[in-house]
């Protein structure tokens, strides 16, 4: 009989060991698990995305090269984006440079999860006094450049009971996004360069669980390109060239827009009153640059809110 109740308690001991255990399985950290897509952003007649243009494919989005600041609560990491996954809908999984970062115990309520691209831009902690610098390239006729501009931002909240199903954060862009598409005439000199004009390039990034602003805006200091944007180089044919830049929400009161350069020094300047531009969004201008409107300064009209192309007139009301 003392045998029988010995093996018996050893036997109760064994199984309050490994439900010991499971509750502990349960209990322990649970790392963060992500992966990232970017959101295409459709201009108003439907059939363009932000995706295109020769800098995004429509599959992929990021190249697998960046990283993004990741945040949750106090945490805050940065996370290195993949090269995206054919076989997961293309989404980029995400993984720490350094730290990781893990769900708080529990498996009830929720936490909000929040990151910035590009990483270098994000404020370095969750404080939500706290923030980061942007600057988007004066030159952004290279693919590098511009991606690099091009500021996105995600947010995502994860029931706790969910946290070990791998969560996708959907990157969504926080800059204006101009497309020009641009002739050149025969009747005029090669076209040297095309700039954007009085555009502010900083600007400063505060993001939070709940969305991201930008403030502040100002002239770089780190270097030396001004108020400008590289919007083209050279274009020597009369062929159609499809040119994109972002930049961040701003105002033009009756000031240069766009300025096209000859190689002879001539120039063709654009001026532009507008201030209802929309975060995120693409709009279109075609312009075709040609004698009618070199040495004059024209005034663009007819961009109404929205992603319309503007009509950019014949030079009515022009000085030379």
């Amino acid at each position: 009989m003392k045998l029988h109740l010995l093996l018996y308690a050893a036997g109760l001991l064994a199984l309050t060991a490994c439900s010991g255990n499971e509750e502990v399985h349960e209990d322990a950290p649970q790392p963060l698990t992500l992966s990232a897509v970017q959101m295409n952003m459709v201009s108003s007649n439907g059939d363009l995305t932000r995706a295109i243009d020769g800098y995004y494919t429509a599959a992929t989005g990021f190249d697998g090269t960046e990283s993004v600041r990741i945040y949750m609560g106090n945490e805050t990491a940065v996370y290195n984006v993949g090269a995206a996954n054919a076989e997961d809908s293309y989404h980029s999984p995400l993984t720490p440079a350094t730290t990781r970062i893990y769900y708080p115990s529990g498996l009830v309520g929720s936490v909000k999860v929040w990151s910035v691209y590009p990483s270098a831009s994000a404020p370095a902690t969750a404080l939500a006094e706290a923030t980061g610098t942007h600057v988007v390239a004066y030159d952004q006729t290279g693919e590098a450049a511009y991606k690099a501009s091009d500021l996105m931002y995600a947010t995502k909240e994860v029931a706790l009971n969910a946290k070990t199903t791998p969560q996708v954060l959907t990157f969504k862009h926080q800059l204006v996004k101009l497309k020009l598409i641009i002739a050149k005439g025969s009747d005029v000199s090669d076209i040297a360069k095309v700039e954007l004009k009085n555009v502010k390039r900083q600007a400063t990034v505060a993001a939070t669980a709940d969305g991201m602003t930008l403030s502040n805006l100002a002239t770089p200091s780190t270097d030396e390109d001004g108020d400008n944007i590289l919007i083209s180089g050279p274009i020597s044919d009369t062929d159609t060239h499809t040119c994109v830049v972002v930049f961040p929400a701003q105002a033009w009161a009756a000031a240069d827009f766009i300025k096209v350069t000859s190689t002879t020094n001539e120039t063709a300047v654009f001026q532009l009153t507008k201030n209802d531009w929309t975060p995120g969004a693409e709009y279109v201008m075609t312009l075709t640059v040609d004698a009618t409107v070199m040495g004059l300064t024209t005034t663009i009209s007819g961009w109404t809110e929205g992603n319309e192309n503007p009509e950019v007139p014949q030079p009515l009301d022009s000085a030379p």
